[in-house]
């Protein structure tokens, strides 16, 4: 996987009880974290500190493309000018038929900003159609579970799931 935040994966190695061994650096906010297989019949995970937009050919030691991804939250923490680039970033790395679990929110703007930004199931699709095909899996309010929201001005938000599927290039 990818991720740009240490944060994110400390604590996905401290959920999962797992220690990287350090891959190699290369340059002092890059670099490779070796999770190795879980268990006697799983894959190894490596999880690379990149920034996406900059991800680098054969990053993982491969010239491989990804064939599933999980956006979690960075779709909507890119800023709306950017979102095109994004799009084309997520696809140019992912193989025919991979699958992408993409989680976005929606919300009256006039309200609030983001971070968080608000990105509607038609915005997923004007950005993410054009490679891929796009199923909505999900979609709930979620102003109850987080009074945060609230504090910042909205009285609804909504979260959806989607599953995106690479086209053929």
């Amino acid at each position: 996987g990818v991720e740009c935040a240490q944060e994110a994966i400390d604590g996905f190695g401290a959920d999962n009880s797992l220690t990287p061994n350090l891959g190699s650096k290369t340059t002092k906010d890059t670099r490779l974290f070796d999770f190795g297989a879980p268990g006697p019949d799983a894959s190894p995970i490596k999880i690379g500190k990149f920034n996406f937009f900059e991800l680098p050919k054969a990053w993982d030691g491969k010239d491989a493309k990804f064939t599933m991804a999980w956006d979690r939250a960075a779709f909507v923490a890119i800023h709306p000018e950017s979102r095109d680039k994004y799009a084309k970033a997520l696809a140019d790395q992912m193989a025919p038929g991979g699958k992408v679990l993409m989680c976005t929110m929606s919300y009256d703007t006039s309200k609030m900003d983001g971070p968080p930004f608000s990105l509607s199931p038609e915005q997923v699709e004007k950005h993410c159609g054009p490679y891929f095909g796009i199923e909505e899996l999900d979609t709930r309010s979620i102003i109850d579970s987080n009074p945060n929201f609230k504090q910042r001005g909205l009285n609804e938000i909504h979260e959806h799931t989607f599953l995106l599927t690479r086209k053929a290039a």
